[in-house]
């Protein structure tokens, strides 16, 4: 467990100076993780490729969900993760859904689920 530990302890700032490249497989493209590197363009170069991938260090990361909270938590400049522990929570709810519901089923089931929630909200994200 130290092992561990020390091998991968680094800070959130020294995650947010590091330039990450981003790979989406070609076949099967993330148009969610596309949009985040593209948010992120400053800190996060991307690339097609066969596989969906982010290497951190000596860490490679493969799942969209990993992806994706891992470069909104390392740029918290860039206000994508929120500020407060309810509004992380709903974007981690917001990633669940866009990348295993929404266009996973009944399209129309999804958006009207979309159409509920968000009915009671003025936007969906901030104002830049």
């Amino acid at each position: 467990k130290q092992w561990y530990q020390r091998r991968v302890a680094i800070t959130v700032g020294e995650i947010a100076t590091m330039k990450h490249t981003l790979s989406i497989d070609k076949a099967k493209p993330s148009l969610y993780l596309r949009m985040v590197a593209e948010n992120l363009k400053e800190t996060v170069a991307f690339k097609w490729d066969t596989v969906t991938a982010l290497q951190v260090q000596s860490l490679t990361l493969h799942s969209p969900e990993a992806i994706s909270r891992h470069l909104a938590r390392a740029n918290p400049d860039a206000g994508l993760y929120g500020s407060t522990l309810l509004q992380q929570a709903e974007v981690d709810h917001w990633i669940w859904y866009g990348l295993n519901k929404f266009g996973h089923g009944d399209f129309n089931t999804s958006i009207r689920y979309c159409d509920e929630v968000l009915a009671q909200n003025s936007f969906m994200v901030g104002s830049t």
